[in-house]
């Protein structure tokens, strides 16, 4: 039962990770194409990016942690050894 909130939390730790560091990378990019207007450019560019790649950023974090707890490979997933 450990395990499976183990894998809940690191599902939730990649999404929110990768969603971070795409909407950071996305929006710093068209933010700079268009200083005079920059936070609207960044926002929607950022929403944008989420539309079109949100549901494959959900399914490799899903991949990702399912994966991951199974083999135990992420800290707090691993068996207990006897």
């Amino acid at each position: 039962m450990r395990r499976f909130f183990m894998a809940i939390v690191w599902f939730l730790v990649f999404y929110i990770g990768m969603s971070m560091v795409a909407g950071a990378i996305i929006g710093g990019m068209a933010g700079a194409a268009h200083p005079q207007n920059s936070a609207q450019a960044g926002y929607e560019a950022g929403y944008d990016f989420g539309q079109k790649y949100g549901g494959w950023m959900l399914l490799a974090s899903l991949i990702i942690s399912i994966a991951g707890t199974a083999t135990g490979k992420l800290p707090g997933t691993h068996k207990k050894q006897d």
